[in-house]
């Protein structure tokens, strides 16, 4: 079962679901426009005895905060997400 946890930045939140192996390699699943990381359940599930599993609703999407302005590039988020990751 994935652990949801939530990355808080200054201006963001990134929630993320987690399949907890920080002995294995690291896999970073991102989802598609209109999805949030749910859609990586079973995936996730069949990975996690070989991967650190990490899943994030990327932003503007599922549990993430949302953008205060109409636009942003999400591969910004992503990069600044990805750099947190331990």
């Amino acid at each position: 079962m994935p652990i949801p946890k939530t990355l808080s930045l200054s201006d963001i939140e990134i929630a993320y679901l987690e399949w907890n192996n920080p002995q294995q390699p690291p896999v970073l699943l991102l989802h598609g426009l209109a999805d949030q990381a749910v859609v990586w359940s079973c995936l996730g599930e069949q990975l996690a005895p070989h991967y650190h599993i990490v899943a994030p609703d990327l932003r503007g999407h599922g549990e993430s905060s949302k953008p205060e302005e109409n636009h942003y590039i999400a591969v910004i988020g992503i990069t600044r997400y990805s750099n947190n990751i331990d």
